[in-house]
This record gives structure tokens, C-alpha cells and sequence, in this order.
């Protein structure tokens, strides 16, 4: 499992005073982000350069730059959107741009209640012939919605066979979207399992 899900995530924090920089690459299974509306704008706001809090010993320095970047994305990534009380999760095409690479979507958890304890979770699946169902415990419903809503846990699948090795170091400032997807999966006959967004 950890072969299709794993990836490196460098973590770069760059000192605003002087030249101080600290590298790290941590093995992770899961990308961790806040919720900025969408999950393509979520993920891309973890992987931007922010200002933070930090002591520098060199030069008494009291902010630094913090940038992360994945490199190397699984074949499956699962990104997981902190969620607070009750606030709303975060709409999810049906592909999103991640580190310059195109990832289709294929699970969505979805989460009501004031903490991960407790609530009620539910799940939309998608299907390999482009179809697309809502699990709600032993209930479970075709859904032909494009952009799956409130999303607290995600399913990705790299859409395309041919970045089987690939290196994703470049922004997602990409303005190409789902460009080498299969036609199959952005045709209008199976809308809940577009590439094409909503």
C-alpha cells in the first residue's frame, strides 16, 4: 500500500535576515492542507510560499519563508482537508492539478459532525466504466454530480500512465488542465466522472 500512496515531501525554510536555509525530505502517505474552497486551490496554497514565525540563532531574525514541495507523486495520492466543528469541506472535480501533474479523482469522504469522533461520514466512489455512486451506510445511490461537495478526505489516481516516474518539483501555477486525460473519462456521457469540471 505504502508503494501506491507514498511520496517525499521537501520542506524548505529560508531565513529573511541573512543566508540561513534548512532541507528536509520526510516520507509521507497522506498531504495534509487547510481549506481554501476547491481541492485544486487547497493543495496549491499548501505548496506556496508563506511568511512564518521563526528565531534565527545566525541573525536574531524573527520571520522566515517556508516552502514545500512534493516530489516523486504515488500513483494514489490521498489528501486529507483539516476540518473544523462544522465547517464545510471542500468541492472536489473531477481532476485536479497537483504540482504540475494532472490527478483524476476516484474517492471522496465526506464528514457532518463537531469532530472526527463523531458525526456521520459518507463516501462518493467512482467506478472504472466512468460511473458514480454515494455510500451512505448500507444505502447507496448513482450520482451524476460533477464537482462532489463538501470532501474531508480524497482520492487521487495520477491520470496518466505515462508519469509513472515523475518528478513534480514545478509550481501549479499550470494553466493547462487535464490535457493528456483519456477521452473516455472526459466525455459528457458519465458527468460524475469528468475531467472537465463544472
Amino acid at each position: 500500500l505504502q508503494s501506491l500512496t507514498s511520496f517525499q515531501a521537501k520542506q524548505e525554510l529560508r531565513c529573511k535576515g541573512c543566508p540561513y536555509t534548512s532541507l528536509k525530505s520526510q516520507k509521507q502517505c497522506v498531504l495534509h492542507v487547510e481549506p481554501h474552497g476547491d481541492a485544486e486551490n487547497s493543495i496549491r496554497a499548501a505548496l506556496q510560499a508563506r511568511n512564518v514565525d521563526f528565531n534565527c540563532e545566525a541573525c536574531d531574525a524573527k520571520q522566515a519563508t517556508h516552502l514545500a514541495r512534493l516530489r516523486a507523486l504515488p500513483q494514489f495520492l490521498i489528501v486529507h482537508i483539516n476540518k473544523y466543528a462544522d465547517g464545510f469541506g471542500v468541492t472536489t472535480p473531477g481532476c485536479v492539478r497537483v504540482a504540475g501533474k494532472d490527478m483524476e479523482r476516484i474517492a471522496v469522504m465526506h464528514h457532518l459532525g463537531h469532530t472526527p469522533e463523531s458525526g456521520h461520514y459518507t463516501a462518493t466512489v467512482a467506478t472504472a466504466e466512468g460511473l458514480a455512486y454515494l455510500c451512505n451506510d448500507e444505502t447507496v445511490t448513482p450520482w451524476s454530480q460533477q464537482s462532489w461537495q463538501n470532501g474531508y478526505l480524497l482520492f487521487l489516481r495520477r491520470a496518466s500512465s505515462r508519469d509513472t516516474h515523475p518528478t513534480a518539483e514545478e509550481t501549479v501555477n499550470d494553466e493547462h488542465r487535464c490535457r493528456d486525460i483519456d477521452e473516455r473519462s472526459c466525455g459528457d456521457e458519465h458527468p460524475a466522472a469528468s475531467c472537465g469540471g463544472s
